[in-house]
């Protein structure tokens, strides 16, 4: 079963799902190279409704497919179900990243009816985008071989990994004295905000080391080996490892840049997790699922300590002017002038009302807090760093925070935590750091498999002088 997002114009007036230039591309191209004449399979929309524009449904997608596809998948009973496009994934029950995991069959389920997901960009897009039609054509030629059996998916390898922090130079020259000069040294850096903070290398898949910034003698030691090897380094986007790798005494001679090779093969993603999920089936965790727990956990300690310094140091006093005051002598409410009832003069009497409330610090701190780790309406998580650098600026419900009170915070409790690897528990960090470093070399590999052969062969009169 072939589900794409929704009708056209062509489709609204015929009533038959892709019959319109969308339709065409997919017989004449996609379902051809798949093997999988029109009649063989069930074509139709997530979608029924036509709103009477070229526009893909959005929120109208979900509201209408759950009022169908239950009742048309329990008829049809398919064995597959291929999306078409990004707003027909989200029927399934699983989220599903298009970019990397198109293409890739997975067991999963539709409103509870369990099949195999095929996810796929929608066939027109290769209309619009002819970039992607290299990929669409991929996609749909590895869904015909896999029906017939002719192909299956990539699957991760059971490998123990070796992946150490290193202490010593001596720990590291005895890694460095495995590595193959010819072959290069796979590098990958991580900051913590504006600083450099680690760099991890790997020579050989499944292993890898990191070297803190701070192990000055350890780094000292692969700026050496780098001199005087003259390695070819590996790295996925070279424009954000050169310069960190310059800070660190690290002089880049010759590189290769796997983010610029996968865009050149054409049909393949940019970034490094999608990457690794095509070619090798391994899922990798992100930077942001890494170090956003450990970072809003740093943040939330500091925020509870600032709440606590704020509702003792910065408190608002707001003086109310009275109609009506209370003798000081007797305690007496009477209107201005002197106490009718002990005749005392009008000094003694005070005509006002002093409130203290919460500080503009402390009511900011505290809303960040309420709503920290909770999630917007797209889904997305509530950045407490966005909302305080809006505060301090904008202040909350009319209330502007002077300069100085962040200011006087932050000399007590230290600056606020950012959004950074630094966060992290060492382990976590050797890990994730470490696996990019790993898996770039990985892919090199594999993107130098796949150029294999004369076409990706320079002519010597070709070489620059």
């Amino acid at each position: 079963m072939f589900l794409g997002a929704g009708p056209g114009k062509v489709e609204c007036a015929t009533q038959i799902p892709y019959t319109g230039l969308a339709g065409q591309e997919l017989d004449a191209t996609y379902l051809s190279v798949a093997g999988l004449p029109r009649d063989t399979v069930h074509v139709g929309n997530c979608c029924l409704c036509f709103d009477g524009s070229d526009r893909i449904p959005d929120r109208r997608l979900l509201d209408c497919a759950r009022t169908h596809i239950p009742e048309l998948l329990d008829r049809v009973r398919p064995e597959v179900v291929v999306l078409m496009g990004g707003q027909a994934c989200k029927i399934a029950d699983q989220r599903i990243r298009l970019d990397m995991q198109h293409g890739r069959p997975f067991r999963g389920s539709i409103y509870g009816y369990e099949t195999w997901v095929w996810p796929s960009y929608e066939p027109a897009l290769g209309m619009r985008d002819t970039g992607k039609m290299t990929p669409l054509l991929d996609d749909f030629t590895h869904l015909g071989q896999w029906w017939r059996g002719e192909w299956e998916a990539p699957e991760p390898e059971e490998h123990p990994l070796d992946y150490q922090l290193v202490h010593t130079p001596h720990e590291l020259s005895v890694y460095l004295d495995c590595a193959n000069a010819t072959i290069g040294m796979a590098m990958d850096t991580e900051s913590h905000g504006p600083i450099p903070w680690s760099i991890q290398i790997s020579h050989t898949p499944h292993t890898a080391r990191m070297i803190r910034t701070t192990n000055l003698a350890t780094m000292r030691e692969l700026a050496v080996w780098s001199r005087e090897c003259s390695t070819t380094w590996i790295m996925h986007h070279s424009g954000a490892d050169i310069e960190p790798a310059g800070r660190m005494g690290i002089r880049i001679v010759k590189y290769r840049d796997t983010l610029q090779e996968a865009f050149q093969l054409c049909s393949l993603p940019q970034g490094l997790k999608p990457l690794a999920y095509r070619l090798f089936g391994v899922t990798m965790r992100g930077w942001i699922d890494v170090v956003w727990p450990a970072s809003v956990e740093k943040l939330v300690d500091w925020m509870e300590d600032g709440i606590g310094l704020a509702e003792t140091n910065l408190v608002e006093s707001v003086v109310h002017p009275l109609v009506r005051g209370k003798c000081a002598d007797c305690g007496h409410q009477h209107s201005r002038g002197p106490c009718k009832r002990c005749a005392c003069p009008a000094s003694n009497t005070v005509y006002q009302r002093v409130e203290h409330r919460l500080g503009t610090v402390e009511s900011i701190l505290r809303h960040v807090l309420t709503y920290t780790g909770k999630t917007e309406d797209d889904d997305s998580p509530y950045d407490p760093w966005k909302a305080i650098a809006k505060m301090r600026v904008e202040g909350l419900r009319g209330r502007v925070p002077e300069p100085w009170e962040f200011e006087w915070l932050e000399s007590e409790l230290g600056p606020i935590p950012i959004l950074g690897i630094g966060n992290c528990t060492l382990d976590e960090a050797v890990i994730y750091g470490c696996g990019d470093a790993d898996l770039t070399g990985q892919v090199a590999a594999e993107l130098e498999r796949l150029r294999g052969g004369e076409r990706w062969k320079i002519d010597e009169g070709d070489r620059d002088q």
